[in-house]
């Protein structure tokens, strides 16, 4: 394929009475064999992540009171264009009060020049019932290229010992 740069010639000593010559230059074209994600296994939570990542979750305490703010924080890690990657689907969580979150992205390239990196994601979790409470498990499903096959992680649940807190009308 042929480019165009435009380059500026030295002039004077003084940098000055110089002009600009666009350059044309031929690069050798490249074949890519760029091979669709099969449909065959595809999970049903699959949103177009390539790559091979890792994923956990985890609180900042395991004890709260209701109404009390808890930190949920949910990292996934890997090789693959983490900026592409849509946030993670949460699934309901009846017992608690969820609020919007805070993203951090740390993608920068890892060797072989292969993008990766971590995306996390922090979540305010506020509990509204008194007693052993989960934080069911998040999934996160992706297409590993270097295994040829679909894969999904998931995290373990979490467990939240709530007791009645002082001025909460939780019932």
């Amino acid at each position: 394929s042929t480019f165009a740069i435009s380059a500026g010639t030295g002039g004077d000593l003084f940098g000055i009475f110089g002009r600009t010559e666009t350059l044309y230059r031929k690069t050798d074209e490249l074949s890519l064999d760029v091979k669709p994600l099969p449909a065959a296994g595809r999970p049903a939570d699959f949103r177009n992540a390539v790559g091979s990542f890792t994923l956990t979750a985890g609180i900042d305490k395991n004890q709260a009171a209701t109404g009390e703010a808890v930190a949920l924080k949910v990292k996934l890690e890997g090789k693959g264009n983490l900026k592409m990657i849509p946030d993670i689907s949460l699934p309901a969580f009846p017992d608690f009060t969820l609020y919007s979150s805070k993203r951090v992205d740390n993608i920068r390239t890892l060797a072989s020049d292969q993008i990766g990196g971590d995306k996390i994601w922090e979540y305010v979790i506020v509990p509204k019932t008194p007693g052993n409470q989960t934080i069911p498990s998040l999934s996160f499903s992706f297409f590993d290229a270097e295994l040829g096959k679909y894969e999904t992680l998931q995290t373990r649940p979490l467990n939240l010992s709530v007791i009645r807190g002082t001025d909460s009308t939780a019932s």
